[in-house]
C-alpha cells in the first residue's frame, strides 16, 4: 500500500510544482497585492521569517510525538496490560491491518443439501483472523486476560475481577469459533480443543493492543481513511450477535 500512496504524493507534488511555475504563483501575488496590498518581496520575507521556522517547529513536534508513541508502544509490549476486547482485536485484524487473507471476503462453497448449488459463507475473514490470533495465543506470544468461570451448578457464572489466563490453559482450550468474535457480556468465549479434556471457561477476554498491532500492523492512515469513506466495513454476521 505504501508504494501507491507515495506515487500519488509524488504525482500531486509534480502537479502543484507545475501549477506554481505556470500560473498559480502569479495569481497568488496578484491576489495578495489587490486584496491585502502584499507585494512579492514582502511575501518572500514573510515566508523566510515566519512560515519556514513554523514548518520546522511543527515537524519537530510531529517527530517528537512519533518517537513518544514508539516508546510507549515498546513499553506496552514489554509489559502488556489488557486494553482491547478480543472481539475488537479480531475486527481490527480484518478491517484495519495490512493482513492478507487466504480466502475472499464472502467465499462460496458447494451445497450439500442442494447438489449443484453454491452457498455463501459469511464471516470468513473473521474466522481466519480468529485462527491467526489463536495461533499466537497458543504459543504464548500474545497474553490474554478474562473473567474465570465459577465452579457452580448455575450456568454462565464468572468472577467479577479480570485476571491473566495462564498460558498452560490453552493446551486444552481455544477461542470459541463464534462467541470470541462478538460477545460483550459475561458469556463464555472459550471452548475445548477436540480430543482434549475440557476445563473451566473464560468470559470477557481481553488482549493488549500494542501486541496485536505489533503482529498485525495497521494500514497507513490514508488507507484507513479511504476504507472508512469509500468501503463498507466487514462485520461479523449479525444473526450470531447478542
Amino acid at each position: 500500500m505504501r508504494i501507491p500512496v507515495i506515487g500519488v504524493g509524488l504525482l500531486l507534488t509534480a502537479i502543484l510544482h507545475w501549477a506554481f511555475d505556470h500560473f498559480l504563483w502569479d495569481w497568488l501575488i496578484q491576489f495578495l497585492e489587490v486584496r491585502w496590498h502584499f507585494g512579492e518581496a514582502t511575501l518572500i520575507a514573510s515566508v523566510s521569517s515566519y512560515i519556514i521556522p513554523l514548518l520546522i517547529v511543527v515537524s519537530c513536534v510531529v517527530a517528537l510525538y512519533w518517537l513518544l508513541r514508539q516508546d510507549i508502544a515498546a513499553k506496552q509490549v514489554a509489559s502488556p496490560r489488557p486494553d482491547m476486547k478480543v472481539s475488537d482485536a479480531i475486527d481490527s485484524i480484518v478491517n484495519d491491518s495490512k493482513t492478507v487473507f487466504d480466502k475472499p471476503r464472502r467465499p462460496e462453497m458447494p451445497s450439500v443439501s442442494h447438489p449443484g448449488a453454491q452457498i455463501l459463507v459469511v464471516g470468513a475473514l473473521h474466522m481466519q483472523a480468529r485462527q491467526k490470533l489463536s495461533d499466537k495465543i497458543n504459543i504464548g506470544e500474545i497474553k490474554t486476560w478474562g473473567l474465570r468461570q465459577i465452579d457452580t451448578h448455575i450456568a454462565n457464572q464468572f468472577e467479577l475481577s479480570l485476571r491473566e489466563i495462564p498460558a498452560a490453559y490453552w493446551d486444552n482450550m481455544q477461542l470459541d469459533f463464534h462467541s470470541a468474535l462478538f460477545y460483550r457480556g459475561p458469556y463464555s468465549q472459550t471452548t475445548k480443543i477436540p480430543g482434549r479434556n475440557a476445563t473451566y471457561n473464560w468470559a470477557s477476554i481481553e488482549v493488549n493492543r500494542a501486541q496485536i498491532e505489533g503482529f498485525w500492523p495497521k494500514k497507513v492512515i490514508v488507507a484507513r481513511l479511504y476504507d472508512k469513506i469509500c468501503k463498507q466495513r466487514t462485520s461479523y454476521p449479525p444473526e450470531f450477535q447478542r
